[in-house]
């Protein structure tokens, strides 16, 4: 009866090839894994743009859409200034609805940000301490980063005007034209009607601090 024969390890070309298979599968799962990570950024990302975004067009429908046509105080009233770049108005709603109630001046811009990004950014000062200190700020908030393109028109029927100064045309537009691009997004385009509210007293501005 033959002896048994000796029973044979791998060969080096196999584990070779073993090798190379590992480390190509190996690959194949980073580059899945990578592309996950990246799909699940770019979708976190889109989410947090799209919620800016609406954040953004709440603030300006509520301070924009309630701009008030005048105030009864002696000088330049009414008051609305609109330009290409930014727009300028009074309204009795404060960014922060935990506010008290009263006059607020408010500015529309782009500006950056402490990351050197441009945004879109709306500054606030209640309208007593503006009259004293017009170039104060209170408040600033950045509602959108990224912004690549910035345009405000204004409207009064079928007319558009690239600027409005409410001290010479003596009334508020109808409605402002937002539009706007953040990069790697398509533009957007807001039309804000302005109800048009009555006339504010100077007490109704709020006491002094």
């Amino acid at each position: 009866m033959p002896p048994p024969s000796a029973s044979r390890g791998f060969t080096l070309l196999e584990l070779l090839l073993s090798l190379l298979l590992v480390s190509l599968l190996g690959l194949a799962a980073y580059g899945l894994l990578h592309l996950v990570i990246k799909g699940t950024r770019h979708g976190e990302a889109a989410i947090t743009t799209l919620q800016q975004l609406r954040l953004a067009r709440h603030y300006l429908e509520r301070s924009l859409g309630s701009a008030v046509p005048q105030m009864q105080v002696p000088g330049e009233w009414p008051y609305f200034v609109g330009e290409a770049q930014e727009v300028k108005f009074l309204t009795p709603v404060p960014l922060q609805a935990h506010i008290p109630g009263g006059l607020y001046h408010l500015r529309v811009f782009s500006a950056v940000d402490d990351q050197g990004r441009d945004c879109l950014a709306v500054e606030e000062i209640k309208a007593h301490t503006w009259l004293k200190e017009p170039d104060r700020t209170e408040t600033r908030l950045f509602l959108l980063a990224g912004l690549t393109f910035l345009r405000f028109t204004y409207l009064v029927g079928a007319e558009e005007f690239a600027t409005w100064h409410a001290d010479t045309q003596k009334l508020l537009p109808e409605k402002v034209r937002v539009e706007l691009a953040l990069a790697d997004r398509k533009p957007h385009q807001w039309l804000i009607p302005l109800r048009l509210m009555e006339a504010v007293e100077p007490e109704e501005m709020g006491g002094e601090e």
